[in-house]
Parts: structure tokens; C-alpha cells; sequence
């Protein structure tokens, strides 16, 4: 998805967004719809109880699994937009290395608001990783360009140095959406998340499009597209899809902070 995104790299962030969430949404749409008139079929059965439509596309009825639910699309999306904008705007490396932060987020939140223990090698662990990605990485928007030794301390790009921080709060953002999925657990589909992410992403992209750029027209592209950025916006709303979705789903067995190191692999 990531790669998808960096070869579109002229292409307006929210406009991708947009699209990435229309293909979401109709795929875990078509797939939730067929699942639920399967199960309507076999209403009789004790392994396939009859469940209303209405409940299929907003998870259970108690307010505490919807409300993590829209917890879990909300910042997903955010978490989504931060990361689109990063890639875009700094080299595709250092932003899917500035990504790998998303584990250490999660597992902090984990321990507020799920419970999930974290031991010393954990703690441990996160200050590593946080090293790690600022001496890998090595954002240049931060450290300046440095691929010539005698001007190590370069003038930042404030463009890049902006890119930085909003990848990083997009991490965190990620971070408190998927231990969203933990507070859920079983009480709702993995699909079901991915639908719901993909819903409440469209009205978040508009808004910050109007707030960030003045218009919320982000269904128009200002140039005109090739076979092959169609090709490309199709690839990445599809791989988004899968991602969300495998993801949800070893959220759902697997503490917050070992799926997200998993999933930055």
C-alpha cells in the first residue's frame, strides 16, 4: 500500500485517502452482506444464528463496542491520512521506518487502557525501538542531507520536518486504534472493523480537506489520471483492505504491541 502511495506521489493526500476508503468500504461492504444473507439462509441453525442487518454494519447493540468501534475508525483514519501525508513528503524509507513507532504507542495504551502487562524487557524494548528508528531512519527533514560529510548540519526542510511529526502522531494514532481492537476483542467481526474504518474515514478526509486546504472536493484529481495510476489506486485500496483486515484479526488473539511489530514487517 505503502509503495502504491509513493508512486502516486503527485497525487493530492486526501484525494487517495478518499479512494482507498471507497474501495475499503465496498469490499468489507459486498463481504459483510454476503455473509450476513449466508447466515439468514441457515437462520436455523445453532452455529448460524439469524443476526439483524442493521447490527451486521454497526457491530453489537451495547454502546461500549460501538463506541470503541468508532474509536478504532476514527483514529484509524487519522492514523491513515498522517501516514499518506508522510510518505508522500519524505522519502518512502525513512517514513515506513518512522511508522515501526507504532509499537511502542500501542503498547503503552495497551497497559492504560487494556491491562496488558509490560514488564521491564518490555519497557526496555520500546526506548530500543524508538532509538532504533531515529538512528535508522534518520529523517532528513531533521537531520539535513547527508550525503555530503562536510554539511551534516544542513538547513531542515520544514516541509519534511512538518512530514515528521505528523507520521509520528500518526503512529500514535494507530497505536490507540488498535488497542481500540483489543477493548473489542470477539464482541464484533474483524470485518466489521474494516467496514466501519473505511465509513468513517470518508467524513474525516472531507473535513480536513476543507479545514487543511479549502475545499472538500477531494473526489476530483487535478490532473488527469493514466492506466496506470488506476491500476495503482486499485492496488492500494485493495492491500489496505487486506491489511486492515488481517490485522483486525490478530488483534483479536494477540497483544496490541507484538501485531503492530508484526504488521510494520
Amino acid at each position: 500500500m505503502f509503495l502504491c502511495v509513493k508512486f502516486l506521489a503527485d497525487t493530492n493526500t486526501f484525494v487517495l485517502v478518499f479512494y482507498r476508503s471507497i474501495i475499503q468500504c465496498a469490499i468489507s461492504f459486498t463481504a459483510l452482506i454476503v455473509g450476513w444473507m449466508n447466515r439468514k439462509r441457515f437462520q436455523h441453525t445453532a452455529t448460524n444464528p439469524y443476526i439483524p442487518l442493521r447490527q451486521v454494519l454497526l457491530g453489537p447493540p451495547d454502546c461500549e463496542t460501538r463506541f470503541y468501534l468508532a474509536v478504532r475508525g476514527g483514529f484509524g483514519a487519522s492514523a491513515i491520512c498522517a501516514f499518506y501525508y508522510g510518505i508522500q513528503h519524505m522519502p518512502l524509507s525513512d517514513a515506513v521506518t518512522l511508522q515501526f513507532t507504532t509499537p511502542p504507542f500501542a503498547a503503552a495504551f495497551a497497559v492504560c487502557l487494556v491491562g496488558e502487562p509490560w514488564v521491564m524487557l518490555d519497557k526496555l524494548g520500546a526506548v530500543v525501538c524508538l532509538l532504533g528508528v531515529a538512528l535508522i531512519a534518520h529523517p532528513t527533514g531533521l537531520f539535513g542531507d547527508q550525503s555530503n560529510p562536510e554539511e551534516v548540519i544542513a538547513e531542515a526542510d520544514p516541509q519534511q520536518t512538518s512530514a515528521v511529526f505528523v507520521t509520528l502522531a500518526g503512529a500514535a494514532m494507530a497505536g490507540l486504534a488498535y488497542v481500540s481492537v483489543r477493548k473489542i476483542g470477539h464482541k464484533a467481526p474483524a470485518m466489521v472493523m474494516v467496514w466501519i474504518d473505511g465509513v468513517l474515514c470518508l467524513p474525516i478526509v472531507l473535513l480536513s480537506a476543507g479545514l487543511f486546504e479549502g475545499t472538500m472536493s477531494v473526489w476530483k484529481f487535478d490532473r488527469e489520471l493514466s492506466v496506470t495510476d488506476a491500476v495503482l489506486i486499485l492496488l492500494m485500496g485493495v492491500s489496505a483492505f487486506g491489511g486492515q483486515w488481517f490485522t483486525n484479526l490478530g488483534l483479536q488473539e494477540e497483544a496490541a504491541a507484538t501485531v503492530c511489530a508484526l504488521n510494520g514487517r
